[in-house]
């Protein structure tokens, strides 16, 4: 594992003619601080739509320095992703955004020459040795009509044990006249040429929705970079996907109504393929964790292998499935389809309504919730799981709307959270007794395993069932 601490760092801008402040002083009179000047140049690239600085996404390739290589940025949620260096784009990174990208080739979109010279500032203190890195940046778009810029930063690095001194020369720099780096050249000459998008007006219902539907869109499809480079990102994705879904239903009078249909159907159908694999991933963890909490003695034959095994085969052919899907043309389509949908969905007159009508779907949501959990409990424990997916809309209700309602919506959707938490605690212990049930009768007929550990854990898993009925009982006033 590596422990080395993450730098501390500080980033200025500063005009073309700027005066370094007297390094050695800063140093506190040490000889002059060792110097290296290196050059190097490096190209970005994207659609020609765009698509990755619309997604908060950047793709470089770098030559001239020890960092020579192609860098994938996908955003906080995705590690990044780095290739050798090359003429072209790598094949590996070419896969992994052919959720972005949807068949556009990959071009040179801006080239940055960065020209630096560092100076390390050796410490008298024995921490960690500064380093002031002075980059002159000269830049030149690409396209029908390219722009050319320079422009000129001053990069602080340092340990955490050096912070002390580098706000003291962060500060002498402000002082020689230095700006804190708030904004992003490189950000805004990437930015050019890409297709203007009307920004959601958030007076009107239609734009809250049409704000959230993107946000969860660009979720998905940053989820889909990471299911193509083994990320972790099953849950997220899904959540997403719950989002969208939950968006399309409880809002549906906003939207055309066969093509809400129809995207609410492909959606449902990636989140079950998804689904296999997070339901084994959380069956897992929950019996892992269970079993650790037995007395030794209560745990017969080879239970945590059987279970551990069993689960692992089924995340497996789960993952099978997701890789098929990935490829599937079906959910190509269904992504082209999120583009759209981003930025333009199919709306209906409701759409213009002034934001006080989001109370009334709000209102909506929360009247679904309480009609199916009030008639859940003398039902199928199947109607409690349905009740689950109302109070999740209700949650998901409350975020899209609070930025309109406030306090009403955010007290409504904590409500919801906590009834969801139990709900889902029903739910998972549900499928945890039958899935119990099954391996229980299958080691009761295999040699060398015992069916007993099974039958007790199962037997734990119908107290929890019963204990959160009677929670909600009490809620309801049963």
């Amino acid at each position: 594992m590596n422990t080395t601490p993450d730098p501390v760092t500080a980033s200025f801008n500063v005009e073309p003619g700027f005066a370094l402040p007297d390094l050695d002083a800063s140093a506190g009179g040490h000889p002059r601080p060792d110097t290296v000047t290196t050059k190097s140049e490096t190209t970005y690239y994207d659609t020609a739509e765009k698509d990755l600085h619309r997604l908060g996404m950047t793709l470089s390739g770098r030559d001239g320095d020890s960092t020579a290589g192609w860098l994938l940025d996908a955003g906080t949620a995705t590690p990044a992703m780095a290739a050798a260096a090359g003429p072209t784009v790598p094949d590996a990174i070419n896969d992994a955004l052919t959720g972005v990208r949807r068949g556009q080739p990959l071009q040179p979109v801006l080239t940055v020459t960065r020209t630096a010279t560092s100076y390390r500032i050796p410490s008298t203190t024995g921490a960690t040795d500064l380093e002031l890195v002075d980059c002159t940046l000269d830049a030149a778009t690409m396209g029908i009509e390219s722009t050319i810029v320079g422009w000129r930063t001053i990069e602080l690095v340092g340990g955490p044990d050096s912070s002390d001194a580098l706000a003291a020369l962060g500060d002498r720099l402000r002082e020689a006249g230095a700006t804190d780096s708030s904004s992003s050249h490189l950000d805004t000459l990437l930015s050019l040429g890409a297709i203007a998008e009307n920004e959601p007006d958030l007076h009107q219902i239609g734009g809250l929705v049409q704000a959230y539907v993107a946000e969860q869109v660009e979720a998905i499809i940053r989820g889909d970079v990471g299911l193509r480079t083994g990320q972790l990102v099953i849950h997220p994705t899904r959540v997403a996907l719950r989002r969208l879904r939950s968006t399309l239903r409880v809002f549906r009078d906003l939207f055309d109504a066969a093509q809400a249909e129809a995207l609410d159907g492909e959606l449902r159908w990636i989140a079950l393929v998804l689904g296999e694999v997070r339901d084994a991933e959380v069956m897992s963890a929950r019996l892992e964790s269970q079993l650790a909490a037995l007395p030794a003695e209560d745990v017969l034959g080879p239970v945590a292998t059987h279970i551990r095994g069993t689960l692992a085969q089924q995340r497996a052919a789960g993952m099978e499935k997701v890789a098929e899907a990935l490829n599937d043309e079906r959910y190509l389509r269904l992504l082209d389809t999120l583009h759209w949908w981003r930025s333009a969905a199919p709306r209906s007159a409701a759409y213009v309504e002034s934001v006080p009508a989001a109370a009334q779907h709000l209102k909506r949501a929360r009247r679904t919730f309480h009609r199916r959990l009030g008639s859940a409990l003398e039902g199928h424990p199947s109607s409690l799981h349905r009740a689950r997916k109302a109070a999740k809309r209700l949650r998901y209700s409350s975020e899209l709307t609070e930025p309109a309602l406030g306090n009403k919506a955010a007290k409504a959707g904590k409500r919801a959270k906590k009834m969801q938490t139990l709900l889902g605690e029903h739910q998972d212990a549900t499928v945890s007794a039958e899935l119990l049930r099954r391996l229980g009768a299958e080691a009761g007929s295999t040699p060398g395993h015992n069916g007993y550990t099974y039958g007790l854990l199962a037997a734990h898993e119908a107290t929890r069932i019963a204990r959160v009925r009677k929670k909600l009982a009490q809620r309801l006033g049963a």
